[in-house]
């Protein structure tokens, strides 16, 4: 018998279905961690939901920007579900998306409206 995992049986007993969730489960978790570990600055949007997913993509970002490889981490929105990473020194703090960017322009130099 195969060592049980989290997503090898479902309670009516059937493992197909839930195991095609579990696969795309570690697919998305994968592309996920990858995109964070590519990018060149990290944006986290907060919302009303718990965001569990969010705190690792944010850890990663964090460890990122401990190691040098990234600049920027920023949180967008307001905090609903405390975390004491999202005030990290690292992390900072916008009201919207649509300031964050205006500020990287400015710090560019851009030119903008």
């Amino acid at each position: 018998m195969a060592p049980r995992t989290w997503f090898s049986r479902d309670p009516a007993g059937s493992n197909e279905p839930v195991r095609r969730r579990g696969v795309l489960a570690a697919a998305v978790a994968t592309a996920d961690l990858d995109a964070v570990l590519a990018a060149e600055a990290v944006l986290v949007v907060l919302s009303e939901h718990d965001g569990r997913g969010m705190y690792v993509e944010l850890g990663a970002a964090l460890a990122r920007a401990a190691a040098g490889e990234l600049e920027h981490v920023a949180v967008v929105g307001p905090v609903r579900h405390q975390s004491v990473f999202l005030h990290h020194p690292t992390v900072t703090r916008w009201v919207s998306a649509e300031a964050w960017l205006a500020s990287l322009d400015r710090a560019r130099g851009c030119l903008g409206g």
